[in-house]
Parts: structure tokens; C-alpha cells; sequence
């Protein structure tokens, strides 16, 4: 089974300071965004219930304080039930619209157009793909066998549903903006990723140089569905909502 959960194992390895390495049934993932959250609040939670506990490696960390993950990701505590995660900002570059993307994605048997193309610098990394507003995203089949045969890239569609600050070359941030996507990684074991995270530090690059836009909701419209908040602060991305734990 391709979509099956995601394994995450911590350590701490000094103050305040994790080392986290997530799984799926197949490869090791190198930035797993619903991972390093689930991870976080595993953490925090923990600081909050074993702070009295002198043997416990994490009665040094205060509950509320931030936490640094694998030396590059920063975690804390906005309220009782909201985490935020603060990943590394990854650039974007506009590309051109290869043939095979033309019958990528189809909605009742009819191909979907696609608006925009962008993908980040690595071979391995990430094709985004802006579809218009008017497209039911949540109903769309994609094709996991194109992705495989033609790109290493994990592939993001999304669409910028309201956006109600104007364009101009201000940097004020309006709320508001509300963004849907879906998030597919064939290549790497996930047909479809139900709840992501990681990638939002990509889809805020692009909807910035886009639109200007660098405060927004973003929902997933996957079959299990997320929602979160997104605010791009120039080298840094910071992904805030909440998690739930269930006991297995």
C-alpha cells in the first residue's frame, strides 16, 4: 500500500534541539512537512507533561519555546491547539509547459488546462501547476503513470480561489487570500499526499512572485483534507495549524 502513514522517529540531541528522520513504505522522505509537525507537537506535548521529570530528555525545554528540528526547522506553540513551523523558503522558477502535461490532468474525461508552470531548481524537487479558479480541484484524476515516466519532480496543483489584495508592487499583506491544492509524488511511494506540509514552503514562493500574495490559507483537497495558514516571511516560511494525536 502506497498511502500508508508515515513512520517518524526523534531523538533529542541537545537543548532544545531534535534530530527527526521520517518514513514512508518505501523511501525515506528528506523534508516530510506533516512528519516534522506531527514530530513537533509529539515534543512539545512531551516538554508540557514530563518538564518535572529530571531523567527525562526534555525537562530542560520549556513548553512554549521554540524547538529546532534536524538544525533547520523551527517549531512553537502560538495557543493551546496551534502549532507553527517555520522551513527554509524554497525559490521558483516559471518553465515552460511540456507536451506530455497537456493530458496530465483531466474533470469528467476532458483535459484541464494548465495556467501556469513553475518548478524549484533541483531535478528532484518540485513542478508546480496553477489551474484556474473555476476548476473544481477536489474532482480532477491525475495521471501517476505520466509523472513517473516524465519527471522526477513531485508535482503541486493549485489554484488562487480569492485573492483581494490588488496587484502592485506593494509588500503590505492583506488577509484573505485563500489557496486549494493537491500534492502528488508518485515517483517516491505517495500516489497522493493526503496531508502535506513541507510543500507549502514552495507554494508561498510562487504565489508571492505571482501575485504579491505572502499571507494565505491554504486547504488540501484531498480525500482526508488539511487546512492551514501560510506566512511568508522573505527567507523563511512559516506553516501554522492544528494536529490531534490518537492513541494506536
Amino acid at each position: 500500500d502506497k498511502n500508508i502513514a508515515t513512520a517518524c522517529f526523534i531523538s533529542a540531541t541537545a537543548h532544545s534541539t531534535f534530530s527527526v528522520a521520517c518514513y514512508n513504505a518505501s523511501h525515506k522522505i528528506e523534508c516530510c512537512g506533516h512528519g516534522l509537525y506531527a514530530a513537533a507537537a509529539s515534543v512539545l506535548d512531551k516538554c508540557k507533561h514530563e518538564s518535572k521529570r529530571l531523567s527525562s530528555a526534555y525537562n530542560d525545554v520549556p513548553p512554549t519555546s521554540p524547538i529546532q528540528i534536524n538544525n533547520v526547522v523551527m517549531a512553537s506553540l502560538q495557543s493551546d491547539d496551534e502549532l507553527a513551523l517555520s522551513l527554509p523558503r524554497v525559490p521558483v522558477f516559471p518553465h515552460e509547459a511540456e507536451p506530455w502535461l497537456a493530458q496530465l490532468i483531466a474533470l469528467h474525461d476532458q483535459p484541464v488546462a494548465i495556467q501556469r508552470v513553475s518548478i524549484s531548481a533541483d531535478d528532484d524537487g518540485y513542478l508546480l501547476l496553477e489551474l484556474d479558479a473555476t476548476i473544481e480541484i477536489k474532482d480532477v484524476s491525475v495521471d501517476s503513470y505520466a509523472i513517473t515516466a516524465n519527471t522526477r519532480r513531485a508535482c503541486l496543483l493549485y489554484q488562487i480561489i480569492s485573492n483581494p489584495r490588488p496587484q502592485s508592487s506593494s509588500s503590505v499583506s492583506v488577509p484573505g487570500a485563500l489557496v486549494m491544492m493537491r500534492y502528488f509524488a508518485p515517483q517516491y511511494g505517495v500516489d497522493e499526499d493526503m496531508a502535506t506540509g513541507s510543500v507549502l514552503r514552495v507554494l508561498a514562493s510562487a504565489v508571492d512572485d505571482d501575485y504579491g500574495i505572502k499571507h494565505f490559507d491554504v486547504i488540501q483537497q484531498s480525500s482526508r483534507g488539511a487546512r492551514m495558514r501560510v506566512c511568508n516571511e522573505g527567507e523563511s516560511i512559516t506553516v501554522m495549524g492544528q494536529i490531534k494525536f490518537h492513541k494506536a
